[in-house]
């Protein structure tokens, strides 16, 4: 396994979970690119080798039609898939299961147990056949139950449910705010006694794991961006890792190379979100963790058949070479800034500036973000990041803002050296929107569009 794709798209769900984080079960499924072009756009060749997939749907993945031939045609490729899917789409399963057999050997479902919508809506028989099914195909499978309040009065019809159609208990998740990566309370406090007591009596090393994890920041050196990285399958867009902004287009011509790069030191979240799937892989090798299948698996029950064990037992650093100190400490340099500078930054006079997104793109434009690489004061640089006092995101050391990352205020307030010649180096692309810079009472307007994937706008203050 060469490398990890987490791959999210837009969809709509067919269930209303209360706990739910989608913000519309209504949303329309949008692909941008065919699924052939999609295909082609992951090969081995520019991909490296053979990766794993995991698929996973704003709402429920397998609503979309253009899930099948993807998933076919990636699998056909030499890659493995995971698919996340709350089991209730009889249809796009039995699609799914029309691929060579051998190539289901390749395939494996993570199938979302929520299990009082599936008795409101008389789905549960065809959630039980549909694992049962994939099964009998020679697929691999886990059965996970979102620990939410709602499901405490069903705790023991839950597990009577799984020890006789499953042969064992779920792995159990969390429930979490949207804003918790933020550094913010989840919606249930893990240490609490009576929940905690709950998670335990599943005996879930997947629970285990994520509470292990869960807010503890990371601070070692990551491989996110290089040996893996999360990808909008709808758009092309290729980000670093969730919490990362967006770097490349990586199907908008797919006769070029990916430009993979890692996040170092620079990880922007207060803790690993979706570390059970990045840790377990091993983005960050030095850190000692069970591997995907150990915290997936009830093997007195085969949910993981011997060749997909055998496969997401490895970690990444068994097909990837880690780099050397000197590299190393280049992205070290580039995390720490902030702190080279601090002796001479704040011995200056500072001044304040303002950068307000105004949400709108140019009229050839796609999207609205703002993005802040560098600022240049007197031929000295800085990274914004480090500039930062109230207002957008840390993306690495440069700022940024968009309108899909909930409560990010508008308006980002730099205090930046005082200086004779300053100069703020803007991202400036296909997805790049307008902003306006205000100095001492007075704006400049920036327009981000470009039509290169990677150019740079100068604004001089």
């Amino acid at each position: 396994m060469k490398r990890f794709i987490d791959v999210g798209f837009n969809c709509p769900c067919n269930l209303k979970c209360p706990y739910c984080l989608a913000d519309n079960i209504h949303a329309a499924v949008n692909f941008r690119y065919e699924p052939s072009h999609i295909v082609n756009g992951l090969s081995l060749e520019r991909l490296g080798g053979s990766c794993l997939f995991q698929i996973t749907g704003a709402g429920e993945t397998l609503l979309s039609t253009e899930v099948v031939p993807v998933v076919h045609g990636l699998l056909r490729q030499g890659h493995y898939v995971n698919i996340t899917t709350n089991g209730t789409v009889s249809k796009r399963i039995e699609e799914l299961m029309s691929c060579e057999t051998v190539l289901l050997e390749h395939l494996c479902f993570t199938f979302s147990l929520h299990y009082t919508e599936l008795m409101r809506l008389n789905l549960l028989n065809d959630f039980i056949e549909n694992v049962k099914v994939v099964k009998k195909k020679g697929c691999s499978f886990c059965i996970v139950l979102c620990l939410a309040d709602e499901y405490f009065p069903y705790m023991d019809e839950i597990k009577h449910l799984c020890q006789n159609e499953f042969g064992a208990l779920p792995q159990v998740d969390i429930v979490r705010y949207p804003l918790d990566l933020q550094g913010r309370q989840g919606n249930v406090d893990m240490v609490a006694g009576e929940y905690n007591a709950i998670a335990k009596s599943f005996d879930s090393p997947f629970y285990c794991f994520i509470r292990k994890i869960y807010k503890q920041k990371r601070r070692e050196f990551c491989y996110a961006g290089d040996w893996s990285f999360v990808l909008g399958i709808d758009t092309g867009l290729m980000r670093k890792c969730v919490e990362s902004g967006v770097s490349h287009n990586i199907f908008s011509d797919i006769s070029m190379p990916i430009p993979f790069a890692p996040m170092g030191y620079e990880c922007p979240s207060a803790y690993c979100n979706c570390g059970v799937n990045f840790l377990t892989l091993g983005v960050i090798p030095r850190m000692k963790t069970p591997n995907f299948v150990e915290v997936r698996d009830r093997e007195h029950a085969g949910w993981y058949t011997p060749p997909m064990k055998q496969v997401l037992s490895s970690k990444l650093k068994d097909n990837n070479s880690e780099y050397g100190l000197l590299k190393k400490l280049d992205y070290y340099i580039s995390a720490n800034i902030t702190t080279l500078r601090s002796s001479k930054l704040f011995k200056q006079p500072q001044t304040n500036i303002t950068v307000e997104a105004l949400d709108k793109r140019s009229e050839r434009g796609q999207f609205t973000e703002v993005k802040i690489t560098k600022i240049v004061i007197d031929n000295v640089a800085y990274a914004p990041c480090s500039l930062l006092r109230d207002g957008w995101y840390c993306d690495g050391s440069s700022i940024r803002w968009n309108n899909y990352t909930p409560n990010i205020e508008k308006t980002a307030v730099l205090e930046i050296p005082s200086g004779r010649k300053r100069e703020l180096y803007f991202s400036k692309n296909k997805w790049m929107g307008m902003a306006i810079v205000n100095l001492k009472n007075k704006d400049f307007l920036y327009d981000g569009y470009a039509d290169a994937d990677n150019d740079i706008f100068v604004l001089h203050l």
